[in-house]
Formats: structure tokens, C-alpha cells, sequence
């Protein structure tokens, strides 16, 4: 029932709502549309119910003090989506929610579970629709925030330290070009832990490790472009031969996938 209410209000508010499956965690999928048209912005809603609000307030504050199991909250907390735990009062027909990864109030992790605190001005009126639309937008934009963030301190860092700066974040590369001609190559992400798993591994330096691990890929460039098919072997055991450069990408992207899966790779 708090399902059909959520659904009905964002429909009303003309965005798109998809029923998620018991599997995911969430109940609610939402894309928000602006004057009729799509935006790339969605949230999720984790919907809940209750026989009474009044159960949940807090006897000094308003607000309510809702129950999450630790690992629900981490998963959520964890999402690069929003996602909104709404509670709807069946018997007044009151909704209250608030976001779980930016709560309006520090959420309560000193029991058994953890306690989001929702304020009951967050309504679920059409104030609150608009607010909900706001918070996810400035998360969504976060990234970009980041990225010029990221831009303007490199700008100081070339200029205090009168270096050539160069950062692919994808990659997970930094490189200084001092005005001796030397270089200094930083590493990070994806890349840098899988520098230090070869560190490790070989007991070295990372300057070493690094120094490997491209003079290795070098050598496969090198006998891919010469003709010679290369053999690797992929993480499920299988034996890929690499004739061009596309199937090495498809190597690499394999052991990309299985690092950020955690699972482990040799």
C-alpha cells in the first residue's frame, strides 16, 4: 500500500516509477522528468509502512526515529544513486522521509540498529517533491563539483611547484614534468592498487613494480604488432589468445571488472 501511494504522488509529479524486485534491496526506481522530458536523474525509495507515525516520534524533538539494520544502511550509504527511506502512516495517511546518505540528522548508531532520524517538516506535499528533486540533483552533480575541484588544485600544484601537471582520473594517473626534463609518476585508483599488488607480490619498490609491469605490456604490444598472437590467461581459468589491440583491451577490461569486484584475481 505504501507502494501504490509512493508510485501514485511521482506519478502525479510526472516522473516514472519502476516496482523493483525483492532482490534489490529498493523498492522504488525514479526518473525525474522536467516539463515532459527525461533528465538523467533517478533515486531510489526504500518504502515503508506503518501502523501509526506517532509510534516512532521522538517524546522531545520532531522528528521520527526509524529502525535500519546496519548492513541496509551501509549499502545504501554506499550508492552512487540517492536513495529515500519514506514512511507512510496508514492510519492518518502522513508520509515523512529523508535521504539516507545526507540526512537532515546525524543518524543514530549506538544500538543494535541504527536509527534514522526524519525530521516531520519533510513532507511528502508538493514542497516536499521538490525537495526530494533538489537533493537528488545536487548529489548527482557532485561529480562535476569534484572534477573542478580537482582542476583548480592542480592549477596551484603546476604553479607553486613550476611543474607540467597531467591527471587522467580514469586511469588513475598523475604525472609531474619537472623543468629538468625528469618525470614523477604518481598512481591511484584501480591502477595504483593493482601497481601495489605487483609490488608486494615481487617484494619491491613501486618505481620497480610499475617499471614491470609496462616493460610487460610493451613486450605484448610489441608481439601482437609483429604478428605473433599472444596468450594470456583470463580469470575463469580460460586461455584468450590476443591477435590486436582490441582483444588486449578485452584482457585488461576483464581484470578491471574482476578488481572492483573484489574477488580474487593471480
Amino acid at each position: 500500500m505504501s507502494i501504490v501511494k509512493m508510485q501514485e504522488e511521482f506519478t502525479l509529479q510526472g516522473w516514472t516509477v519502476e516496482v523493483l524486485g525483492k532482490d534489490y534491496g529498493e523498492d522504488l526506481l525514479v526518473r525525474i522528468f522536467e516539463d515532459g522530458e527525461a533528465t538523467p536523474y533517478t533515486f531510489y525509495v526504500q518504502a515503508k509502512s506503518v501502523e501509526t507515525l506517532s509510534r516512532f516520534v521522538k517524546k522531545k524533538g520532531g522528528h521520527l526515529r526509524y529502525p535500519v539494520n546496519f548492513d541496509h544502511l551501509q549499502h545504501w550509504r554506499e550508492s552512487w544513486d540517492p536513495v529515500f527511506l519514506i514512511v507512510w502512516d496508514r492510519e492518518t495517511g502522513a508520509v515523512a522521509w529523508d535521504m539516507i546518505q545526507e540526512p537532515s540528522l546525524p543518524i543514530d548508531t549506538s544500538g543494535k540498529k541504527a536509527k534514522i532520524l526524519i525530521p516531520r517538516a519533510n513532507t511528502f506535499d508538493l514542497r516536499g517533491l521538490e525537495r526530494i528533486r533538489a537533493k537528488t540533483l545536487a548529489r548527482h552533480r557532485r561529480f562535476s563539483r569534484e572534477q573542478e575541484g580537482s582542476e583548480v588544485l592542480l592549477g596551484v600544484l603546476s604553479s607553486s611547484m613550476n611543474v607540467e601537471v597531467s591527471c587522467n582520473p580514469q586511469s588513475g594517473i598523475l604525472v609531474l614534468e619537472h623543468e629538468d626534463g625528469s618525470i614523477q609518476v604518481s598512481l591511484f585508483g584501480r591502477l595504483g592498487r593493482i601497481a601495489e599488488l605487483i609490488r608486494e607480490s615481487r617484494k619491491t619498490t613501486l618505481e620497480n613494480a610499475l617499471e614491470v609491469a609496462l616493460q610487460t605490456l610493451s613486450d605484448v604490444i610489441d608481439s601482437i604488432e609483429s604478428g605473433k598472437p599472444h596468450e594470456v590467461e583470463m580469470p575463469d581459468g580460460t586461455t584468450l589468445t590476443c591477435r590486436t589491440a582490441d582483444e588486449l583491451n578485452q584482457y585488461l577490461d576483464s581484470l578491471g571488472e574482476i578488481e572492483e569486484s573484489g574477488e580474487p584475481c593471480a
